[in-house]
């Protein structure tokens, strides 16, 4: 990926700016599409309780987290996972657990990212 590329939003933890891994030429304003290389993007329609956004009239937002900043959460037990039979009946619900090298994702991290 070349340093040319446009930037995917950045991770909403560390402030990380991401690059977009469909390697995009238009960096000017928000991105047509939000695709980051080395980093997890996220949508939401709201949530009930949410004092910030609820979604009334079909709005989504949208953000990215970081492979480090996602690992270190896993670690610390701040990620769910399961899997979703239909829209709201999910199994095997527990502590998400990645199942990585997470040695070889922090040394792609530090050769990206200094």
């Amino acid at each position: 990926m070349s340093e040319e590329t446009a930037p995917a939003l950045p991770c909403i933890v560390c402030g990380k700016q991401l690059r977009d891994a469909m390697h995009s030429e238009d960096a000017l304003g928000p991105p047509e599409r939000n695709q980051p290389y080395a980093g997890t993007a996220f949508t939401t329609n709201g949530h009930y309780g949410s004092t910030v956004f609820d979604e009334v009239f079909g709005q989504t937002i949208e953000i990215n987290v970081c492979d480090i900043c996602l690992l270190d959460a896993a670690r610390e037990h701040k990620v769910m996972f399961f899997v979703a039979r239909r829209k709201t009946e999910y199994t095997d619900r527990g502590w998400w657990v990645p199942d990585v090298d997470e040695e070889r994702v922090r040394e792609i991290d530090r050769k990206r990212h200094g």
